[in-house]
């Protein structure tokens, strides 16, 4: 009986482990370990003849032994057939974009190298997709494309440009990642209030553009923007390589942090924890920030009154109280730098509630215009003298450093208004 001949590798084979193994020679050293993610391993090496000698497999074992000459004829030296085959399509396809990715990069540079300002970049780039020249140039010119779009605060245009350098390219997790930021920032806009996000960091985080990007500036219901940025943050986690762990982290934190901002409470349930528990003073202390959130300035006092008056040796809760009415002192005097406002309330706020409450009413880095003292239903000397009582108990109770230095500075200010 006649033994069956082993069958060797195709020659399709060979041209993908010699085109990932010359395209690691060709990238940057930084960018050479980004086609072993995928598990299978391609190399080169010159030997003493002139003859290329390529590798394929494992890590330490090769599966795949070739040789090159320099007339082009190949000798297979080892072939071992396996689960390593399966893993060399999507490295193939990683090392053609890596590759086109520089190649691209470079042409778009020189073409945008005298442009006047970013509406000529965004013309030439729009011309340079419509020619649709290879998927390559389509794809990421259309990626280019969409930040210029998003930083010109063209977010509809900005989402067309990704979804078409996505589609012309699906299989690459990283072409995902402007999809699901536009949609992630406009889901976290539409709820800042609600989750207590402050408008400082938020900017800070995602630009003064950010703010301008809602799901309606998409054309989209809350809704709608919430499942799209769900539905691409888990492709690209499916497209992407357990190996690459930073990537997968981040996209699994941004489906973290969507199903937390669309089960976040709000005013309601925050007003339907404390009727459910009138005696809990951190829960009327919480409640303070959501009144405050939301621009009910006298309900914020009276809340903290409260949560004050149920634990009155808390010293964190005197300051917040104290801290209502010096916001409206410093409107009344025109005294408040901005942002101190938002870092004296809300950073000695973070710590206690960081795991489960909101931190930060939505500010514009001073207190809001609206908090003032006939909102509160008191004359100066009133709120000049509940901040130096609550000031001086927070000082006498607090063994927190920060907040003593807090309290410290409150009545520092105090001392200059009263010069004024």
């Amino acid at each position: 009986m006649k033994s069956k001949r082993r069958q060797g590798p195709t020659k399709e084979l060979l041209d993908k482990v010699i085109f990932i193994a010359d395209a690691k020679v060709q990238l940057p050293i930084s960018e050479r370990a980004h086609l072993n993610d995928w598990g299978v391993y391609c190399r080169v090496n010159r030997l003493p003849g002139g003859a290329l000698l390529y590798q394929a497999g494992g890590k330490f074992i090769a599966r795949l032994r070739f040789a090159v000459e320099e007339d082009g004829s190949i000798t297979v030296r080892k072939y071992q057939p396996g689960e390593w085959e399966c893993s060399l399509e999507p490295t193939y396809d990683g090392a053609r974009f890596i590759t086109e990715d520089f190649r691209v990069h470079k042409e778009i540079d020189e073409l945008l190298a005298d442009a006047k300002d970013t509406d000529d970049k965004i013309r030439r780039l729009e011309q340079r997709a419509s020619e649709a020249l290879d998927q390559g140039n389509y794809c990421l010119t259309n990626k280019i494309l969409a930040v210029l779009y998003y930083n010109a605060g063209r977010f509809k245009d900005t989402e067309k440009a990704a979804i078409s350098a996505v589609e012309a390219w699906p299989n690459q997790p990283s072409l995902y990642t402007l999809l699901i930021r536009i949609y992630f920032v406009s889901v976290l806009n539409a709820k800042r209030v609600k989750v207590g996000v402050d408008n400082e960091w938020f900017i800070r985080e995602y630009g003064i553009l950010g703010t301008k990007l809602t799901p309606e500036a998409l054309g989209y219901t809350y809704e709608q923007v919430h499942t799209l940025a769900e539905r691409y943050a888990r492709e690209a986690l499916k497209l992407t390589p357990q190996k690459d762990r930073e990537f997968r982290k981040i996209v699994e934190r941004n489906l973290s942090d969507l199903k937390m901002i669309d089960s976040a409470p709000g005013l309601k349930e925050f007003e339907e924890a404390v009727n459910k528990n009138p005696d809990s003073a951190p829960a009327w202390s919480v409640l303070s920030l959501k009144y405050m959130e939301t621009g009910k300035f006298k309900a914020a006092e009276k809340a903290a009154s409260t949560a004050v008056k149920l634990e009155p040796d808390n010293a964190q809760f005197h300051f917040n109280l104290g801290t209502i009415y010096y916001g409206a002192l410093c409107n009344f005097k025109g005294t408040m730098s901005a942002g101190e406002f938002t870092k004296l309330l809300g950073a000695n706020l973070a710590e206690q509630l960081r795991h489960k409450e909101p931190l930060l009413f939505e500010s514009e880095g001073r207190p809001p215009n609206e908090l003032t003292l006939e909102v509160l239903g008191c004359n100066y000397e009133y709120a000049h003298q509940m901040v130096e009582t609550h000031a001086t108990e927070t000082i006498r109770l607090s063994k927190d450093k920060k907040l003593t230095k807090a309290a410290k500075e409150h009545l520092a200010t105090l001392r200059l208004m009263n010069q004024m």
